[in-house]
């Protein structure tokens, strides 16, 4: 369903959250209730939340020179971290052929882990029949689970606020860029992103490869929450957004780029189909004209910064600067050996 990815919460910084000696006393939301005790609940996309502390810089400006820098070597870390990544899996391959064809029961001792739980779990997660876009998409899903439970924690509602929400003007500001990416409030905003997700990764792990793809994610994300600061600041505007909708439209845009003739349906609407090429341009514009109208559901800076590194890889990225890894990995290898030889 290609609509409901772009469920972007985004909270204003004017909170109505009240505290009693320290503890979470109420919390009202705009348009329902939420009662800390006993009360119904009403969960909106929107939300206006208080903290007694509020959590805006000293100066109560938008700050964008150290998320830009912030930006910069986390993507490059992590493009950095998936070819390393990826040299290790090749090199542990390739040494376990070799000593396969040397010693094969040799080889089974040593590759036994200690403790028997570790054994069950390893042989449970090898012998399932999951491609390696779908074993990386659990391991997202679970992280993003346990990010989502975590908002049911009355006592960590405003550490959540702090560190798992992007906001320019917030005291911390550059690792929220990248945990607001793994953080939903409502069960609605996080099972429409992950059904997303799942929808698309597997095929677009198969073409990168698990290393690449993860680094891509990451790079997404975080671009994403920079478009947003970026947004933000230049007009004053502001508010705490959350969600992996960016680096999801990251993921999206790439596909779409690659297999622009592949046809898409929208969940629970059969007979409706249209290209990826179609609904790409069709995301494109709502989002800039969410960003021209100053529509504030979405988060439409976020979505726009995401599908416009999604298109950047997919035409240039991935060909100038992922495939020229070799020298690299050069480098890395001759680190490695100089320090340990096989």
């Amino acid at each position: 369903m290609l609509s409901v990815h772009r469920f972007q919460s985004e909270v204003s910084r004017r909170t109505l959250l009240s505290f009693k000696k320290g503890n979470l006393h109420q919390i009202v939301f705009k348009g329902g209730k939420w009662t800390g005790r006993g009360g119904s609940s009403r969960l909106q996309s929107r939300v206006e939340l208080t903290p007694s502390k509020p959590n805006v810089s000293p100066e109560g400006k938008g700050r964008l020179f150290g998320p830009v820098l912030f930006t910069t070597g986390f993507t490059g870390s992590c493009f950095a971290l998936g070819a390393i990544w990826e040299y290790e899996n090749m090199r542990s391959k390739a040494l376990q052929f070799k000593q396969k064809a040397n010693n094969w029961i040799e080889r089974q001792q040593n590759n036994i882990k200690n403790g028997s739980f570790r054994n069950q779990m390893n042989h449970w997660w090898n012998s399932q029949n999951m491609t390696e876009g779908q074993k990386l998409f659990y391991c997202i899903l679970l992280a993003n689970t346990t990010v989502l439970l975590a908002w049911r924690i009355p006592a960590l509602t405003q550490f959540m606020i702090s560190y798992f929400c992007s906001n320019p003007f917030a005291r911390a500001v550059c690792w929220p860029m990248v945990f607001s990416t793994f953080s939903h409030h409502s069960f609605l905003h996080f099972g429409a992103n992950m059904y997303v997700l799942y929808s698309f990764m597997n095929a677009t792990t198969h073409y990168m490869g698990k290393e690449q793809f993860l680094a891509f994610y990451l790079s997404a994300g975080v671009i994403s929450s920079l478009a947003s600061h970026i947004f933000k600041t230049a007009l004053r505007m502001p508010g705490i957004s959350l969600g992996a909708s960016g680096a999801i439209m990251g993921v999206l845009a790439y596909f779409c780029s690659q297999h622009p003739d592949a046809l898409l349906q929208i969940a629970f609407i059969p007979g409706f189909t249209f290209t990826a090429d179609s609904g790409l341009k069709a995301l494109l514009c709502f989002d800039t004209v969410g960003l021209i109208m100053r529509w504030k559901l979405f988060d439409h800076a976020a979505h726009l910064g995401g599908a416009m590194f999604g298109l950047f890889w997919s035409h240039w990225g991935q060909r100038d600067v992922w495939n020229q890894r070799v020298q690299f990995l050069q480098m890395w290898h001759n680190f490695r050996t100089g320090f340990k030889s096989d």
